[in-house]
């Protein structure tokens, strides 16, 4: 219960109470991060590295923390933990891999609600491989290559990609180009009748991939010559 009064220098007024009592309750606040003015929560750190993943904390009262990571729950081992310091949540991923860049949510729950807050984390290293080489319109003295960028680009866009070819009897290999910026190349002033192979690779400012190679491809005319007498000899 609650009653007030007035007070002046002649001594104090009749006292006023309120007409129920008020049970008083815990301020409830719903869960959510301080995302400091940014849109996105995204983490990034070179393979090998410690990337550190900070995420402070809001609601009343403190709300359970959880980590997914691709909407299942995070595997924590002696490299991958998690913990909260000071109403921050941390993850840690400790000498970082490739497959530790991916999707990942923050679990928010308290009496209020629950938020998932999603987190990115980036892994800058060299491309995956790129897939799948094949030809297109192979003439007397040139064959059209193409093939799959990486599907991992190492978390940066990719810079170029180097084709090389050789002749199928020979172990030496020599440069087409090693500028190509698009996922295919037509290749000029070959031999007819040569059989060749190509090899393709992606690189960004992080290294350079592994090489795919095409199969063996003979270079001929696209069609045969059919002799036909009408006379005779």
């Amino acid at each position: 219960m609650i009653r007030v009064r007035a007070i002046n220098q002649n001594g104090e007024g009749i006292p006023r109470e309120i007409a129920e009592p008020v049970n008083a309750k815990a301020v409830l606040v719903a869960p959510d991060v301080d995302k400091r003015g940014v849109s996105s929560l995204v983490f990034y750190g070179e393979k090998d590295t410690d990337i550190i993943c900070k995420c402070s904390v809001i609601g009343k009262p403190f709300p359970k923390i959880k980590w997914l990571k691709d909407g299942e729950p995070l595997r924590e081992t002696s490299r991958v933990n998690s913990e909260v310091v000071n109403d921050v949540a941390v993850l840690s991923l400790r000498e970082s891999i490739v497959d530790d860049a991916g999707s990942y949510t923050l679990k928010l729950t308290n009496k209020a609600g629950e938020k998932n807050v999603p987190v990115s984390v980036v892994v800058f290293d060299k491309p995956g491989d790129v897939k799948n080489v094949t030809y297109d319109n192979v003439t007397h003295s040139s064959v059209s290559l193409k093939w799959d960028p990486p599907a991992y680009t190492g978390g940066v866009a990719i810079s170029n990609f180097i084709v090389e070819k050789r002749d199928a009897t020979s172990t030496v290999w020599s440069t087409v180009s090693s500028t190509l910026a698009r996922p295919l190349v037509n290749v000029t002033k070959l031999c007819t009748n040569t059989e060749y192979v190509f090899r393709v690779r992606a690189e960004n400012k992080f290294g350079k991939s592994g090489w795919c190679n095409g199969e063996a491809i003979i270079v001929r005319y696209p069609f045969k010559v059919n002799y036909k007498f009408t006379g005779n000899i």
